[in-house]
């Protein structure tokens, strides 16, 4: 392809006059190497200048040493008669920047030489208008960026091919997985406020989504092997790296061997001791002091939520139960004024009413 060539502020004289139609030029000896030196089609502007600032533009399609091959009357000029000492200099034109123009707009494939260093700045993205939820959903070409509106299930989306753009759900609608609407898992997804993909298009209309962000953090399919990474399915015997919360949730089938209970150590006497069920199912205390008991956080009421006391010296001092222990035969034990008895409690309504009975009487 032909280009326009350059050199920095180049100029000379005409070395003898040249008529209106002349098709060459001479310039003063030597300083023809001023100027580029076009081949293969490409060409260099330079400006004719008299003394009576008139001006003409020519296109220089050649150049041996000192003299030009040229193209007259360029860029809206006429051709004119020059003489000898009249002035020819290297300018920028009209015709230069708009060819230049023309060739980046209508380079389809432009290619860069190497590689784009940004000099600390950034490529932006940009945030196109709204998009009205459709079956087909149809990707705007105003942005990279798009909040999709309504609620209308799509199973395809209609866009360019080499596409890559983000939508973000406004509402709750359904994407139906399929050939040319491929969704992670091969799973139909449905959307909710806040959620994100991000979408690339292999071919005209036919879209993949690379990544799909809910707004609450969940997986998008939460299968077996979504846990893959820790071992779960085909480890035999994974082990814990810490404590398990099982935020009161159910857990089935289990056989448990080797288990053990932990035990709230009172320590603290002062009369009035809660035993807090979350502090442990397995509860010792010495009584030092008359004290009252207080039994506090059992779990929920269709549960059965139980202790056990391991007690020491329970007779030496008033031991007061708390109302809520119904006891046989409406009774509570004797304890040992210096030994250990040990007692259990459950209750299966949430600690309205605890059922109380001596497992253990001066255990030694």
């Amino acid at each position: 392809m032909a280009v326009a060539l350059f050199t920095n502020n180049a100029f000379s004289t005409l070395a003898s006059g040249i008529t209106n139609v002349a098709t060459s030029l001479t310039v003063a000896a030597t300083e023809g190497a001023r100027y580029p030196n076009p081949s293969g089609g490409d060409y260099f502007y330079a400006t004719l200048s008299d003394t009576s600032s008139n001006i003409e533009i020519i296109k220089v399609t050649a150049r041996s040493t000192d003299t030009f091959t040229i193209v007259r009357g360029r860029d809206g000029t006429s051709g004119r008669a020059y003489l000898t000492g009249d002035r020819v200099e290297l300018r920028i034109t009209a015709a230069v920047l708009e060819e230049f123009m023309h060739e980046l707009l209508d380079d389809t494939t432009p290619a860069l030489g190497g590689f784009l260093d940004a000099s600390g700045n950034y490529i932006q993205m940009q945030t196109g208008g709204d998009i009205a939820s459709a079956s087909p959903l149809v990707i705007d070409t105003d942005g990279d960026s798009f909040d999709i509106t309504g609620t209308t299930n799509f199973a395809a989306i209609t866009v360019a091919a080499d596409r890559h753009f983000f939508t973000q759900f406004d509402g709750v609608l359904t994407m139906t997985h399929g050939g040319s609407l491929v969704l992670p898992g091969a799973a139909n997804i449905t959307t909710a406020a806040g959620d994100v993909a991000e979408w690339i298009s292999t071919a005209a209309n036919t879209v993949r989504c690379v990544s799909y962000t809910k707004a609450d953090g969940k997986a998008v399919v939460e299968t077996a092997e979504s846990f893959t990474s820790f071992d779960v399915v085909d480890d035999t015997t994974p082990q814990l790296g810490g404590n398990l919360d099982g935020q009161d949730n159910i857990v089935s089938k289990v056989n448990l061997k080797d288990t053990s209970e932990i035990t709230n150590a009172i320590t603290t006497n002062d009369g009035a001791t809660t035993i807090d069920i979350t502090a442990g199912n397995s509860v010792t205390d010495t009584i030092g002091i008359a004290t009252t008991y207080t039994f506090s956080n059992p779990t929920a009421s269709d549960e059965m939520c139980a202790f056990t006391l391991t007690l020491t010296n329970g007779a030496a001092y008033v031991v007061t139960w708390p109302s809520s222990v119904d006891w046989p035969s409406a009774t509570a034990p004797t304890l040992t004024a210096s030994g250990v008895d040990v007692l259990t409690f459950f209750t299966v309504d949430g600690g309205t009413i605890w059922h109380g009975m001596i497992a253990s009487t001066n255990s030694s």
